[in-house]
């Protein structure tokens, strides 16, 4: 506690001098910086600093989706962001999706986001499938976060009865977007920022486990790869 307490003063003089990019999105929510996920904490910080200490930094994310005539998934919902939101305001995002404070474990995580996001009810959130998960290392845009970042995917199939709503305001609207187009739009993100990053490479995950993405195309393996890194 002590620890914790001592880092955050840093923290707080380094975001009100100024000088750290990546405490401009502040979030006030508690992060435990830990080697893995279920080994005790060093110390928990703010969760907008995760990225100074080089720890895992872990994440929920559901897609939700209809399903067709044949059994296969025919539209699926997206969010997009509001534009008052800190990071990545205006761009497309998946139903409901959050990082994990402090604590927090990955079904509970998600239930909750999906409740406060996107108003899905506790019989429909108690549907929601663990789907297995993606995650990757790399440097942020700003230079200054080491994001090693450990991505837990959720699916949701839904009826035609349910309509997303926004209930907590970080979300500016919901569109049911036909599977086709949610692919081309994953495909163009490497030309132009349409979704938040992570976003992309949870959906990407989806396309390639629902059988978008055939094992007969090039790069299929590479894909594969990138997405099944062990943490």
């Amino acid at each position: 506690e002590e620890r914790s307490k001592a880092v955050t003063e840093v923290i707080c003089d380094l975001r009100a001098e100024g000088s750290v990019p990546m405490l401009d999105g502040w979030r006030d929510e508690a992060f435990a910086v830990r080697t893995s996920f279920f080994a005790p904490p060093s110390l928990v910080v703010e969760r907008a600093a995760a990225g100074l200490f080089g720890a895992p930094a872990y994440g929920v994310f559901v897609n939700c989706y209809t399903e067709g005539a044949d059994g296969r998934p025919a539209s699926m919902w997206l969010a997009r962001r509001a534009k008052s939101k800190p990071t990545w305001p205006g761009l497309l995002d998946c139903l409901a999706a959050g990082g994990m404070a402090a604590g927090e474990m990955p079904l509970g995580a998600i239930r909750k986001e999906a409740a406060e996001e996107a108003g899905v009810p506790p019989r429909l959130a108690g549907a929601i499938q663990p789907a297995g998960g993606v995650c990757y290392t790399g440097f942020d845009e700003t230079g200054w976060a080491l994001k090693r970042d450990v991505l837990y995917t959720f699916d949701l199939r839904c009826g035609d009865d349910f309509v997303p709503r926004a209930v907590d305001g970080e979300v500016e609207e919901f569109s049911l977007t036909p599977m086709d187009e949610v692919a081309r739009l994953v495909e163009r993100q490497a030309g132009e920022r349409l979704f938040k990053p992570n976003v992309a490479v949870v959906i990407a995950d989806f396309l390639l486990r629902r059988g978008f993405v055939s094992p007969d195309d090039d790069g299929y393996l590479e894909l594969l790869a990138e997405l099944r890194n062990a943490e």
